[in-house]
């Protein structure tokens, strides 16, 4: 009994082997389809040059439009600063004219004395002005002077 249980088991196995042994567990080569790896390999391969193109664009497109932006902005800042410097001289102007025609008016009411001291005062002004300038540049060229020896004394020593 014990060989006929083995003689079955290894039919029923030769069975099931001869039965299994048609089926392919590969795929076949199909040039042409999508299976194909080069063709698979070539359309992710294209697929992610095209993505990375679009990033591409994207990313100039952004650039660009922050390039504007700020230029948009350096536009508004000096179109800002210009009004502001008209503004600024506009009420300039009208506190001189102001300060002239004030000007104007003390000098309609003054006495020939009080006029004439008020020249006065105002050349005593201008000369004072003057000789601040002057102060200024001859210190200066005493300035140049002592820099002038001290390159001489370079040179010769040189």
């Amino acid at each position: 009994m014990k060989k006929k249980a083995y003689i079955i088991g290894t039919l029923v196995l030769a069975a099931l082997l001869a039965g299994c042994s048609n089926t392919t567990s590969t795929v076949e080569y199909q040039p042409g389809k999508i299976d194909d790896p080069y063709k698979l390999m070539e359309i992710k391969r294209q697929y992610y040059k095209e993505r990375e193109e679009a990033q591409r664009r994207a990313e100039e497109k952004a650039r660009l439009e922050e390039q504007k932006r700020l230029e948009a902005e350096q536009k508004a800042k000096e179109k800002a600063q210009l009004e502001e410097q008209k503004r600024l001289e506009a009420e300039a102007k009208a506190k001189l004219e102001a300060e002239r025609k004030a000007e104007e008016e003390r000098l309609k009411n003054m006495t020939p004395e009080e006029k004439l001291k008020l020249k006065m005062d105002n050349a005593m002004k201008k000369l004072q002005e003057m000789n601040q300038i002057v102060d200024k540049a001859r210190a200066e060229e005493i300035s140049n002077t002592e820099s002038l020896k001290k390159l001489d004394t370079l040179i010769q020593n040189n």
